[in-house]
């Protein structure tokens, strides 16, 4: 077993989020600023659609369902582009920028997503389906079978975006490929995928507090000053100031998450690539 593939991968990410994990912040923040702007359009489309529809129950779950399903797809496509800027970083890519990598990626991703998606569902979310209905001991046997599925599935297939906008494997080549990866570094990729885990979680605790502290402390002193003011226009405006200000945390906490999950994620699966005889 090839363990230093994996500690390999740490120590390179590591390296890599030392040196460039300033600049891959920005880039991956503006990505993500990108992903959410598009966010609030479709919501703003599917409020539209909901008011012209006014008095057709069905039209309106219709156009809610087809909106958010199109705007998650979408927006999908678009949070794979911090992928390629790694790649770009870290290897000889052509730099295409966030709006050439997201017009290449777009389509491919959604069809990616999509058969993803339909594969859980037949496999996952159908027996879990089927045995609510038979109820009794069935629920937790059905809630064990998706739980187990989906857990297995993801960590077989966690290569496959990197292969479908990175190596450009295609998309049924690239759920061939990164199974295929993973098949033949199993251990290897197991223990990366442990350290991965505990990397993100304490990555994840240390950036929510932070961005918590940066959150509430803004925020007690605009509920003291809009208290001591008691006017109703400078609440209103406190308040969109607020809600602004907590939209660009949470994409600052994205972005952080990914500028240090990333590196690690795009060191390992070159490794595992290299070594199932792909790269």
């Amino acid at each position: 077993m090839r363990t230093e593939m994996a500690t390999g991968a740490f120590t390179k990410g590591i390296e890599t989020i030392s040196k460039m994990g300033k600049g891959l912040f920005l880039e991956f923040f503006k990505v993500y600023a990108v992903g959410t702007l598009f966010i609030l359009f479709g919501v703003g489309v599917a409020a539209l659609g909901m008011y012209f529809a006014t008095g057709s129950t069905w039209a309106i779950i219709t156009i809610t369902i087809a909106v958010a399903l199109a705007v998650m797809l979408i927006t999908m496509g678009i949070m794979t582009v911090p992928m390629n800027i790694v790649d770009e970083k870290l290897s000889r890519a052509p730099v295409l920028g966030i709006i050439g990598n997201m017009k290449r990626n777009l389509l491919p991703a959604i069809a990616f997503y999509v058969i993803m998606m339909a594969i859980i569902i037949l496999f996952g979310y159908v027996p879990l389906f089927i045995a609510m209905k038979i109820n009794g001991v069935a629920i937790i046997a059905g809630y064990i079978w998706y739980c187990a599925f989906v857990f297995l599935f993801s960590f077989l297939v966690q290569f496959g975006i990197y292969e479908l906008v990175v190596a450009r494997s295609g998309v049924l080549g690239s759920f061939r490929k990164c199974y295929d990866i993973v098949k033949k570094n199993f251990w290897e990729t197991l223990i990366y995928y442990i350290g991965m885990f505990g990397i993100s979680f304490v990555a994840a605790i240390v950036l929510m507090v932070v961005a918590a502290a940066l959150f509430i402390i803004p925020a007690i002193m605009g509920i003291v000053v809009a208290g001591a003011a008691n006017s109703q226009a400078l609440n209103i405006f406190l308040m969109i100031i607020g809600v602004l200000y907590g939209a660009a945390l949470y994409i600052a906490y994205m972005a952080g998450m990914q500028a240090i999950v990333l590196p690690i994620q795009y060191h390992y699966w070159k490794a595992a690539r290299e070594a199932s005889g792909k790269g």
